[in-house]
């Protein structure tokens, strides 16, 4: 492993509006142009913004914010953006003029801190600026218009127009306001936690000169901004995407104390800070890339960034967390403190830190079982997501001096309590009991594959576990190779530079350059799945200067595959592995001289282990994990087919076999008549010498004991029952005919419907429940009395959500959900109440078992309350018509 020792001057002269130039908000304004299982959209908005505004402008083409795909605007909003989440181009805070207009892309300007459309219907331009804590929008009509502009959702917000408005009416959420004729009118918006009258305040400081002097300003401090970091010899689509990332960025956290230092903290009460005060933390999210950036780059801002959350410990007990899992705010103060942040209270810091892992009361109800058990069992939701991350808590604070240092540097090794030397990967435990076919149970937006990669403290102890050197590169380069771990959410950013760490540069650099020539672009569909805060963005900035901070909580970087020719002078000293290697010795005890084809043998082997604890593959076939300064002794069952390593083989008594040996077959359970049965089918050839054989009638050369998978398209054949390789096979007609009776088949394609009638009791609780599910992947599921949603092929590609009927509770309803080639339906009571669309995905990734009233990622949680009756699961995507006649039927059932 490399280590960077940074030697570089923070004091960079700015490169006047370059950057600037290079910004394109749109970046990331549409779903994504890559696949992705967990987010299919940016979720960041073009609009205007501060760095660090709390004020964003931006317009909402759709009710969930703005998709760079359609062609109207429906209004515009002003706070509240959480860039990069789901849905994160929607706000509040809502201007409009008149009702929704028309628009077309080469009438519309984005750049940082300013927007501009101009409408397609009546020519209404409008342009929009920002502050940190303002805003201004500047609508330009044509002469003799008199404006009507919508107000709405106006919770501690101010506004004030350039003139009096003549008449003002209710509106939903709202009111419309009506001004005399007039070719400009000018609104200056802001919104405060403290209320209303500071909103007042912050227009009046920092919003009152005019629309050009505020862009000016705020332009000038973007400048400032993305000139930290000035590269040199990249083309013109890659300036785009680097500076585009970095103006991303530097978006959350954001500001939320007003010009006179007030604030609504984290009790609810008023705070005055006398520095900058900060807020819209999601740790999760922002520990890997952003925070660190910020700390390297923008000390000053992540020093009020750390002061910020230790406000948020002073006033409610804990340091901020959110939905996700882990107490990330600790590396994120950890990772300031070990690399000079100034003006950190590091007593203060640890006394936060140790009150949310160590002394406790917990926020997280399995932090106690964790503390007692080391790690965290399958019967708690995310218990290898969980495990991993809370010692991956424990290591950060471990590197501070405190009463807990032993402890915590002894608990933060809790992911050998995982894992599994039989398929070398970290799966849900309790006690003896391992489950190797967990789907996405025991994950938090992953699964085996890539959580298995997530040890950032201790990468040299996970490469030993996991087969040390060789094994370890050459296993991880297949696996990514398949597209079992895609780029495309935080969990998985730091495993392209594992292989840098386990000695194999050459791979970081062939892995780190691919994902950013192929998984980021400069198109509106150019991030890869939700940005996050600036996550993704901010992995990007990483690499393309061509070191990553593969720790935070630590002060070291791993070297990677820079886009850049220059961007700083860099010292970089060699550096060691936390840990020494395993020095494995393998004996075998007894080699045979001459074996009979295709009969099996014990070949017995004794391995000592002088190094730490690892892992050594024997014969590519045999995982074995050896711990320090242990002998193991263990056999592998051999079976040859032709000379190897010394042993002869030698023909047995009876013919030479004719046909391959099928291992493993794919065959799908339901065809359309008419369609070709395509199968995969993977085979061995258990003769001893090389020779063509039959694999249902299609020829295949094999050499002794080859292993082959091979495609193959079989003739359509008749509707009815029939049996390929041993497995059914039901052709059907219509698509009633493509029920699945059992719902742990896992062959669904790319269209499904999953239909169940329900009678909900009166929930106890506004949260999800979950009604038929197959993991969180395909799921039909209730949020209190208020919405049903559907979604199919994971939460993260959207789904449909609709609202309850008012008869909900208390009587029998049928509910179907409908993932077709365009999108997904929901229907309730055999009628149509809401679409989605959406790009066609494969529908069986995950692993999980199909579950009635609950879900197997959450074990104890979003349990259905109610009855439930005749669950239903169809290949194919029913109609509206088959659907209404299916409820019809059934109606007197329940």
């Amino acid at each position: 492993m490399k280590r960077l020792l940074l030697v570089l001057s923070l004091v960079i002269p700015l490169a006047g509006a370059a950057q600037l130039h290079w910004v394109d908000p749109f970046i990331g304004t549409t779903v994504s142009a890559v696949d992705t299982r967990w987010g299919n959209e940016g979720g960041v908005y073009p609009g205007a913004v501060a760095v660090s505004g709390f004020i964003q402008l931006t317009p909402e083409t759709r009710g969930g914010g703005y998709d760079y795909r359609d062609n109207h605007i429906l209004r515009f909003s002003c706070t509240g953006h959480y860039s990069g989440f789901p849905g994160g181009s929607a706000g509040h805070f809502y201007v409009m003029v008149g009702g929704a207009h028309p628009f077309a892309h080469r009438d519309e300007v984005a750049s940082p801190g300013y927007y501009r459309v101009r409408f397609s219907d009546d020519s209404t331009l409008v342009e929009a600026v920002a502050t940190p804590r303002t805003g201004m929008f500047r609508f330009i009509f044509r002469k003799g218009t008199q404006p009507r502009i919508y107000i709405g959702d106006t919770s501690d917000a101010a506004y004030l127009f350039s003139q009096p408005c003549v008449s003002r009416e209710p509106a939903q959420e709202g009111v419309v306001l009506t001004f005399a004729p007039t070719d400009t009118l000018l609104l200056r918006v802001s919104v405060s936690t403290a209320g209303p009258e500071s909103a007042r305040r912050n227009i009046a400081v920092e919003g009152s000169d005019n629309f050009d002097t505020l862009r000016h300003r705020t332009q000038a401090a973007w400048t400032k901004a993305l000139g930290a970091l000035q590269i040199e010899g990249t083309d013109k689509k890659h300036d785009r995407i680097f500076y585009t990332a970095l103006y991303h960025s530097l978006l959350l956290p954001w500001i939320i104390s007003d010009v006179d230092g007030w604030y609504r903290g984290a009790d609810g009460k008023l705070h005055r800070s006398a520095t900058t005060e900060y807020g819209g933390f999601s740790p999760w999210d922002t520990f890997r890339t952003l925070h660190p950036l910020l700390a390297l780059f923008f000390p000053q801002k992540e020093s009020d960034i750390v002061r910020s959350m230790l406000d948020v410990y002073r006033q409610r007990g804990y340091l901020p967390t959110e939905s996700m899992t882990g107490n990330h705010a600790i590396p994120i103060i950890v990772d300031a403190i070990v690399k000079g942040v100034p003006c950190i209270d590091t007593a203060l810091a640890y006394e936060a830190m140790a009150k949310s892992i160590v002394k406790g009361p917990f926020l997280q109800n399995d932090m106690a079982i964790y503390r007692r058990l080391g790690y965290i069992p399958f019967d708690y939701p995310e218990s290898v997501s969980r495990t991993l991350e809370y010692a991956y808590d424990d290591a950060c604070l471990a590197r501070l001096p405190g009463p807990y240092r032993e402890m915590l540097d002894s608990s933060s090794r809790a992911y050998r309590r995982l894992f599994d030397p039989v398929s070398l990967l970290l799966l849900p435990r309790k006690g003896d009991s391992v489950l190797r076919s967990a789907g996405n149970a025991g994950y938090k937006e992953g699964d085996a594959w890539g959580y298995s990669y997530f040890v950032p403290q201790d990468p040299a102890g996970l490469i030993n576990y996991l087969g040390q050197g060789p094994l370890f590169a050459a296993r991880l380069d297949s696996i990514l190779s398949a597209g079992l771990i895609p780029f495309d959410n935080e969990t998985v950013l730091q495993i392209p530079y594992l292989f840098s760490v386990a000695g194999y540069p050459d791979l970081t650099a062939k892995w780190v350059r691919r994902i950013m020539e192929t998984r980021y672009q400069d198109k509106p569909g150019g991030l890869p799945g939700n940005d996050d805060l600036g996550a993704m963005s901010s992995w990007y900035v990483w690499s393309a200067i061509g070191f990553y901070p593969f720790c935070p909580g630590k002060p070291d970087y791993v070297v990677g595959s820079p886009l850049v020719k220059t961007v700083r002078a860099l010292h970089l000293p060699a550096g060691k592995p936390s840990e020494k290697a395993p020095h494995i010795t393998l004996h075998y005890l007894r080699i045979p001289k001459t074996v009979t084809a295709g009969v099996p043998f014990t070949l017995p082997f004794t391995l000592s282990n002088t190094g730490s604890d690892g892992t050594l593959q024997v014969l590519g076939v045999k995982n074995c994990f050896v711990p320090s300064g242990a002998v193991l002794r263990d056999s592998v069952t051999c079976t040859l087919y032709r000379d190897s390593g010394g042993i002869r083989v030698v023909p047995p008594a009876g013919p030479l076999p004719d046909t391959a040996a099928v291992l493993e077959a794919t065959v799908p359970p339901l065809v359309r008549v008419g369609d070709s049965v395509w199968i995969r089918v993977r085979v061995q050839y258990r003769g001893w010498i090389t020779r063509t054989v039959s694999l249902i009638g299609h020829p295949l050369r094999l050499h002794p004991g080859e292993e082959r998978t091979v495609d193959l398209a079989l003739p359509p054949m008749s509707p009815g029952m029939h049996t390929v390789l041993g497995r059914p096979v039901k052709v059907y007609r219509t698509a009633l005919e493509t029920s699945v009776p059992d719902l742990g088949n896992d062959g669904l394609g790319k269209t499904l419907t999953m239909m169940i009638w329900v009678f909900p009791k009166e929930p106890d609780h506004e949260g999800l429940m979950d009604i038929f599910t197959k993991g969180d992947f395909n799921v039909l599921q209730v949020s209190g009395r208020s919405s049903l949603t559907f979604f199919a092929g994971g939460w993260g590609r959207g789904d449909c959500t609709v609202d309850l009927p008012a008869d909900w509770v208390g009587h029998w309803h049928h509910i179907a959900g409908v993932c077709g080639p365009d999108g997904l339906r929901v229907y309730i009571d055999g009628r149509l109440k809401g679409f989605t669309a959406l790009q066609e995905v494969s529908l069986s990734f995950t692993g999980s078992p199909w579950m009635i009233g609950r879900n197997a990622e959450f074990p104890g949680e979003r349990v259905f309350e109610g009855l439930v009756a005749s669950p239903e699961l169809f290949q194919a995507a029913l109609d509206s018509t088959t659907i209404t006649s299916i409820y019809q039927t059934e109606n007197h059932r329940p």
